[in-house]
């Protein structure tokens, strides 16, 4: 019997900080270049984040800043082919948005 309420007590608790710790909200944002998907991470998930948004009705980036890849105005297919040669071909990273 006390180990349940050991056990219970415990879990309230981990669940009491789980829930006051910051996470990635909808509108806080990495500031990774390149991090089009808002998960920390730059990778081909990404490059389906932006060809889904563009193409097929996905949600647009929560943060236009960091799918806007190649440096010129508006997010389009070459931001995807930019982030894709990044990715596989060698090409250059994603540049930081001066907005």
């Amino acid at each position: 019997m006390k180990r349940r309420i050991l056990f219970l007590i415990a879990a309230v608790a981990c669940l009491t900080i789980a829930a006051s710790l910051p996470a990635f909200a909808d509108d806080m944002c990495t500031d990774v270049p390149g991090d089009v998907n808002n998960d920390g991470n730059v990778n081909i998930l990404d490059a389906d984040y932006l060809l889904q948004y563009l193409y097929s009705g996905g949600p647009a980036p929560v943060c236009p800043c960091q799918a806007d890849l190649n440096g010129k105005p508006g997010i389009n297919i070459l931001d995807v082919s930019y982030l894709l040669n990044y990715l596989y071909g060698n090409g250059p990273a994603p540049v930081i948005c001066t907005d």
